[in-house]
């Protein structure tokens, strides 16, 4: 995939934005830093990487429930040169929220990388729990995130195993934007995962830093 698939997301997330009975809903951009640790493609070695990847989300929200959509997409190399790996990463996930102070959700997360010719898929179906608070009014806030992968499509012959991440940050809202009343917002997040297939033999762990800005309606 190349990077002229972003502005087809951005579309999308627009038109998520315009459908007017949302009670809420935002959209934005990151930018992350990641490192990898994953198996080659086709072979029984492993490889560490480093790279960027851009994203782009988007959430509509009803009431307690809403609909969180993301797309990132980058490359990463390995720390003593060589080919680069293309990374395409997306999650669509579901969220309820039962009481004031916890949401849980469900949804498939997608990932590939193509590298010397040949793409490894991974299809995850993720559970999540996320809670978070305000720290000064409603200006500064923290959250975390954990999951749980509760099945998965993986390109090792190995049987998969398990999989779980956890994701922090810090979010500070600015008010208007520069596109108008929006509110605007930023955000600084850590993150980091692991899928593990054939009984621990073959790990992937994933950890970004990621900064991201955003507009909408809360």
């Amino acid at each position: 995939m190349r990077l002229a698939v972003l502005p087809v997301v951005a579309v999308l997330m627009v038109s998520v934005t315009r459908t007017g009975d949302a009670q809420s809903w935002s959209a934005g951009l990151s930018l992350a830093t990641v490192r990898l640790q994953r198996p080659a493609v086709g072979a029984d070695t492993s490889v560490a990487l480093r790279g960027t990847v851009l994203g782009l989300g988007g959430v509509i929200g009803f009431g307690p429930m809403r609909f969180d959509i993301r797309y990132a997409q980058g490359s990463a190399s390995p720390a003593g040169g060589g080919s680069s790996t293309d990374i395409v990463d997306g999650e669509i996930l579901l969220w309820v929220t039962p009481v004031p102070w916890v949401a849980a959700g469900i949804g498939p997360h997608a990932r590939a990388f193509v590298e010397g010719g040949g793409t490894a898929r991974w299809l995850l179906w993720e559970l999540r729990l996320r809670s978070g608070t305000n720290l000064v009014g409603q200006t500064v806030g923290v959250y975390i995130e954990g999951w749980r992968v509760l099945g998965a499509s993986v390109p090792a012959v190995d049987p998969f195993d398990h999989a779980w991440g956890m994701e922090g940050g810090l979010s500070v809202a600015f008010g208007q934007s520069p596109l108008g009343r929006l509110p605007f917002s930023a955000r600084l997040s850590y993150r980091v995962e692991q899928q593990v297939v054939g009984g621990g033999v073959r790990r992937e762990t994933q950890d970004q830093l990621g900064i991201g800005i955003g507009v909408g309606r809360r």
